[in-house]
């Protein structure tokens, strides 16, 4: 089975973040995977390639 959605994460240090969240689930089963993706080629994509970078690292006024 496969939903989709599209949310937006606000609390990390590039910003707000918009993706497409897709959901495949197994029939009769616990497992899901979620797949958080942005359009290729937007600021949201420039922001996700730019967390990849930088990890976990804290910048200033960065919110906890």
């Amino acid at each position: 089975m496969h939903k989709s959605s599209r949310k937006t994460l606000t609390r990390t240090a590039a910003g707000p973040i918009t993706v497409d969240c897709d959901v495949l689930t197994v029939p009769d089963g616990d497992l899901r995977i979620v797949v958080y993706t942005a359009v290729p080629g937007s600021e949201d994509a420039a922001k996700l390639d730019l967390l990849r970078v930088t990890g976990t690292q804290r910048f200033a006024g960065a919110p906890a």
